[in-house]
């Protein structure tokens, strides 16, 4: 049987005429592709399933008549490994199921009854000190694979009409939170400390995740039916490459 090789199901990218973006959820790692490296990630990604090694190597071989037949299979072989390594691709072998703890599944959950009893006593200034508390002690014990896991699963408490003005207020109380907590938090913490808060509040928003590739920066801010709530609307245009939306 062939080996097929297969995306981590951990991953989240994004590709295009410059290269190929890739994001690992469970370490929190980006990685950057170009030129034949970012067309055979492509490749592979339009291809869940999975393709053999001749399946991979056979379009490079067509685009690239001029590169001897022997170079490629040696240049593939390397960045397949490589991605291995770095736990972006699996093989179809070695591919298991990775279930999370039940503990994991429901922490959202639990966590989202706490914060949901402390706005029905219309403490939201307390509310958004705790959530930066909350993915603060997150970020330390779980690293950004339980971040996301947390921020992806945060319940949208019944979903109502709701305006700017009220969302511009939750965003003013979770700023005043963010200048008088005692640690200093990255702006993927503040994200995901807003993104669940507003929910909470019957708010459908959503964190963004995403970079600019020269010089690279990675950015993660919060969006409300595509209005960037958190900072300016100008980040969609210098972090055009999104990686994830949760």
């Amino acid at each position: 049987m062939l080996t097929r090789f297969i995306t981590s199901t951990a991953v989240c990218s994004v590709s295009d005429s410059e290269g190929s973006t890739i994001l690992n959820v469970d370490t929190g790692l980006v990685y950057s592709l170009i030129g034949v490296a970012s067309r055979t990630w492509t490749n592979l990604v339009h291809h869940p399933e999975g393709l053999t090694f001749e399946e991979l190597i056979t379009p490079i071989s067509n685009d690239f008549p001029q590169i001897d037949q022997a170079q490629i299979k040696v240049d593939t072989g390397r960045l397949l490994r490589q991605l291995q390594q770095n736990e972006l691709v699996h093989t179809e072998e070695c591919l298991k199921g990775q279930h999370l703890e039940i503990a994991s599944v429901c922490f959202p959950y639990i966590l989202k009854v706490f914060v949901d009893g402390i706005l029905r006593l219309r403490l939201i200034c307390l509310a958004a000190f705790l959530q930066l508390f909350f993915f603060d002690l997150i970020l330390q014990l779980g690293g950004f694979r339980a971040l996301h896991h947390t921020v992806k699963k945060w319940p949208l408490t019944k979903p109502n009409t709701f305006d700017d003005t009220s969302v511009q207020a939750i965003t003013a109380v979770m700023d005043r939170a963010i200048r008088y907590y005692p640690r200093h938090s990255l702006c993927l913490q503040r994200s995901a400390a807003l993104t669940c808060l507003l929910r909470s509040c019957e708010v459908p928003a959503e964190m963004v995740i995403a970079c600019r590739r020269i010089p690279f920066k990675g950015h993660a801010w919060v969006e409300v039916d595509g209005n960037v709530v958190n900072d300016t609307a100008r980040v969609q245009i210098v972090c055009n490459s999104v990686l994830e939306r949760c």
